[in-house]
């Protein structure tokens, strides 16, 4: 069926007005979850709503699908990095992959197209360097996931158009980073995180619902970078923010601090990392919130 699509993930930030946003296209939306009720209630436009692990209803439609996107995983941000949620956040991303991948090689009718998501995570810290997809893999525990990851979604069917977004740092009014990196702006506690001269790689969500739209009809395959193509420091970020909620911000944490507070997932906010979208720059891709200063207008009012 040319109008069906696949979601695992569906009840997640980008899943929810990603799905919503498919399903009023005209697209028939199945929600492949873990918890099917939980499901019906976050995501009711779905169509249907199965279980990850019924292979029968999986199979049967994978075989009917136009496209599968794969959402799913558990979140990075949630908890301090212990070696057991490390293990959680790596399981939950490859184990969904590979079982998407299995069903549909297995499938006599394939898919035209797997969007299976990855991070921008996947380069590492790189300082002021300038990158893009052909760039290399960095080395520490979010590189090293992001590249498992992608291994497992690149066993697909060659037949299959598999499309890997490198997502940055989506900034959601409601949900995600944006709020909690915003929110001491707000009670006149803002100030720059680390040494505030790392580059942070972000993206409005409705630019990535945009995309993922875009991606269904376009003819792109493999890696690409979701990013704004104006990445911005931290220090540059406070002081945005700061102006627009006009709110004074003069609070410096270091990075030491940052690492005694929440361990190894500090790394999320000292990392560097300054990524362009050159594929969607060079396919003239067009953005609704390509500068900071306009997507905080929409993210703050």
């Amino acid at each position: 069926m040319k109008n069906l699509i696949l979601i695992a993930g569906a009840t997640g930030m980008i899943g929810k007005k990603l799905s919503q946003e498919l399903y009023n296209y005209g697209y028939q939306i199945i929600s492949i979850t873990r918890n099917i009720e939980k499901s019906k209630y976050v995501v009711p436009w779905c169509d249907n709503h199965i279980d990850y692990l019924n292979n029968k209803e999986l199979d049967r439609y994978i075989a009917q699908s136009y496209a599968v996107i794969n959402l799913a995983g558990t979140s990075i941000a949630a908890k301090r990095w212990t070696e057991s949620y490390k293990r959680e956040i790596i399981n939950s991303r490859i184990e969904t992959t590979k079982l998407l991948v299995s069903a549909i090689n297995n499938s006599l009718a394939k898919p035209q197209i797997l969007i299976n998501t990855s991070a921008i995570g996947y380069y590492g810290n790189t300082s002021d360097q300038l990158i893009d997809e052909s760039s290399s893999n960095g080395n520490d525990f979010l590189a090293t996931v992001t590249s498992m990851w992608e291994k497992e979604a690149k066993q697909v069917d060659p037949t299959v158009r598999l499309i890997i977004p490198r997502l940055g740092v989506v900034f959601d009014s409601k949900e995600g980073a944006f709020n909690k990196i915003t929110l001491p702006f707000k009670y006149c506690l803002g100030g720059v995180l680390g040494n505030g001269n790392q580059w942070m790689s972000w993206i409005h969500i409705d630019d990535i619902i945009k995309i993922f739209v875009w991606l269904l009809s376009s003819s792109v395959r493999g890696t690409i970078n979701c990013t704004s193509p104006y990445p911005i420091t931290m220090k540059e970020y406070a002081k945005l923010v700061s102006r627009a909620l006009h709110k004074p911000y003069f609070l410096t944490i270091p990075a030491l601090v940052l690492r005694l507070v929440l361990g190894e997932s500090s790394e999320m906010i000292t990392n560097s990392c300054r990524a362009m979208p050159k594929t969607l720059l060079a396919n003239e891709f067009q953005y609704k919130y390509d500068e900071l200063e306009k997507a905080l207008q929409a993210l703050l009012n």
